[in-house]
C-alpha cells in the first residue's frame, strides 16, 4: 500500500484488539513470523499473532489490579540464564512486576 510516498504493510486489524505495541519476530520455537503484541486497555493482555495462518495463536492475559499494562510485551529469542527460555513472552503484569 501507498500513502503520500509512504509505502506501508498493515499486519494486523482485528476488531476488539487495541495493541499499544507490536514486535514483528521469528518465533525461535517454529521459525515463523509473529507479532507480539500488548494491549494494556481492552484485552489486558499479551498477544502473539501468527503472519503466516493470520490467526492469534495464544493470548495470556496479565494478573494484578493497579495499572493498565501490559504497554509492552517481548519474546525472548535465546534462552536467557535464571529468567527464561527462547520463545518465552515477558511483559509487566497489573502491578508493575516482570512477567515471564
Amino acid at each position: 500500500m501507498r500513502s503520500g510516498g509512504l509505502s506501508y504493510e498493515v499486519l494486523f486489524c482485528q476488531r476488539g484488539f487495541t495493541p499499544h505495541y507490536a514486535e514483528h519476530v521469528v518465533d525461535p520455537m517454529d521459525e515463523c513470523p509473529k507479532l507480539v503484541m500488548a494491549d494494556p486497555h481492552t484485552r489486558r493482555s499479551a498477544i502473539i499473532y501468527n503472519l503466516s495462518t493470520g490467526r492469534v495463536e495464544w493470548e495470556a492475559k496479565v494478573p494484578g489490579s493497579s495499572v493498565p499494562n501490559p504497554h509492552t510485551a517481548r519474546m525472548l529469542l535465546e534462552d536467557v540464564e535464571r529468567f527464561g527460555s527462547a520463545g518465552d513472552i515477558y511483559c509487566c503484569d497489573r502491578d508493575n512486576n516482570i512477567i515471564v
